[in-house]
């Protein structure tokens, strides 16, 4: 179902999220990128008379990079500062066919606050 998608951060200055989605309009699904912790809401509003909107109230407590496919949220490791474009952890050079077909490795986890749990 298409939806227009947006994201919005209230209330405690101290203690709003940031992020974006894109597409925000008419599109089935949205990528969403985090850029700062705390408290946002992510809402998909269906073009569909009828059909309410979706939110999802998300409260952000850590955001992190794993570059080699290691990550563990019981000890997790951020790798942001050891990704590097074009490059594995140990400096060789991912290789160019790689690169134009399936793209350098790297996830981005997501760690929500207490009391949150999956669907």
């Amino acid at each position: 179902m298409k939806s227009n998608w947006s994201v919005s951060s209230g209330g405690n200055p101290t203690t709003r999220g940031s992020g974006s989605v894109s597409p925000s309009t008419l599109s089935g699904t949205a990528a969403f990128t985090p850029s700062g912790v705390g408290h946002l809401t992510l809402k998909a509003n269906p073009n569909i008379a009828g059909v309410n909107t979706a939110s999802a109230d998300l409260y952000i407590t850590s955001v992190y990079v794993s570059v080699d496919n290691t990550f563990s949220i019981s000890s997790p490791v951020d790798q942001k500062q050891q990704f590097v474009p074009g490059q594995y952890l140990d400096g060789t050079d991912v290789a160019v066919n790689v690169m134009e077909q399936a793209g350098q490795f790297a996830s981005l986890h997501i760690l929500t606050g207490p009391g949150a749990r999956e669907p």
